[in-house]
Formats: C-alpha cells, structure tokens, sequence
C-alpha cells in the first residue's frame, strides 16, 4: 500500500507539472473536469497543481476561456467562405472576378478574420505574462503612460464581432453572439467560481482578468449597435 500510495503521488506530480494555464487543452480539460465532475475536481485537486492555485495562473486561465470562444467562430469563417466558392462561384467566375472581386465579394469575412489576427498580435505583443494588467506604453514627449494595446484589442475584437454578424445576416447573427455571449460569460463565470470554492481563493477573480472589459466591452457594444439605430446606439456607447 505504501508503493501504491508512493506512485500514485508521482503521478500527480507528474501530471501536475505538465499542466499549462496557457494551454488551451489543459485549460478545457480542467474546465470540462470542474463543470461535470464538481466532487472528483475537488478530491483530485492537486493534479492541476498551479493552474488553480496561483492566482496569476488562474487568471491565465480564466483569460483563456473568455478568448476561446472567439476564436472559434471565427475559425469557421475560412471553411464558410470555400462552401461559398465551390457552390456559388464556378471557377471560370472566380477568374473573371480577380483579387479585388473577391475581396469585395468575401469583404465582411476577410474583416472579421483580419480583425481578430490583428487583436491576436496586440495580445501577443503585450507580453506583460501578467493575466490581471496590461502593459503601459511611455507616451512620447511626457511622462505618462497609458496601456495602448487594451484599447486596440478591444477595438479589433469588437470589429470582428461586428463583421462576424454581418456576415452571418441579422437574426443568425444576433442568435450566434448570445450563444457566444453566454458561453463567454456564464460559462466562465461557472469555472471560476467552481476554483474558488475548492480552493478557497478569493472572490471576484474572473472580473480582475485583463481580457474581462476586453470581451464584454466588444459583446456589448456589437449586440446594441445591431439592435438599435445608429444614432441611438452611438448615444448608448457615450452615455452608458
């Protein structure tokens, strides 16, 4: 018994050492482990070692599942666009309409996608390796500083949803970013408060994430504009 006791905590040191907070396998792993399997999560809380005791790593985590959603309505944009092609646009058409025709032809698309690479790269760029703050950049000719690249992933993040729904046409659209709205959101808010119970952490973890504004910022602000005039969306962005 004490051999078996022995190995079975080499495993979970093992297994405990191997976990990513940056990996998006391990984060749905531990996502799917605490969301079903509320009791054996607890009991086995060990193998997921620092991803949920650290409060750096569970908001890596966390900051992870509020991205993943994105990206996987977005990932659909390139295989949505060669259905379009191969079933509307025979290739003879594809000649005829050349680099500006199918630019112009796919321009929503190519708009979300372009958008989301490019909130990619300023996430990427960041590169704090902090899950709570962004890097502050000095503004030329003061002495202040001011976190630019938030501003521009929201900015680029709230654009694909845009395009994201435009593509998709108004109601398909609306539909799929409550859905994304709602996986985002809830479901994320469910896994963080599952860790914080078995871990006894702190509250409020999930809303301290740097990508929390960023999200719910860009989910806000694409669902009034497409519901709501123009005008009045604009006074809605400036007043609430």
């Amino acid at each position: 018994s004490i051999n078996q006791a022995v190995d079975r905590n080499t495993r979970h040191m093992l297994m405990a050492r191997g976990r990513n907070a940056g990996n998006i396998f391990d984060v749905l792993a531990m996502s799917y482990e605490a969301v079903c399997f509320p009791g054996r999560f607890a009991a086995s809380k060990e193998i997921w070692g620092d991803m949920i005791n650290q409060v750096n790593s569970r908001s890596l985590v966390f900051n992870v599942l509020l991205v993943f959603p994105i990206f996987l309505c977005m990932g659909k944009l390139p295989l949505l666009m060669a259905f379009s092609l191969s079933n509307e646009v025979s290739p003879r058409g594809i000649r005829r309409l050349g680099p500006l025709g199918l630019l112009r032809e796919f321009d929503e698309e190519i708009i979300a996608l372009s958008s989301t690479l490019i909130a990619l790269l300023c996430m990427m760029y960041d590169g704090t390796g902090d899950g709570t703050r962004w890097a502050r950049m000095r503004m030329p000719g003061t002495n202040k500083s001011y976190p630019f690249m938030r501003d521009c992933t929201a900015f680029f993040v709230f654009l694909g949803y845009y395009s994201f729904v435009e593509y998709m046409d108004f109601w398909p659209g609306i539909a799929l970013l409550l859905c994304t709205l709602s996986f985002t959101v809830s479901f994320s808010s469910c896994v963080a408060t599952i860790l914080e119970k078995v871990n006894g952490s702190e509250e409020g973890t999930l809303k301290k994430c740097k990508m929390w504004p960023i999200i719910v910022f860009a989910l806000r602000y694409s669902f009034l504009i497409h519901l709501c005039p123009k005008a009045q969306a604009l006074k809605g962005v400036i007043f609430l």
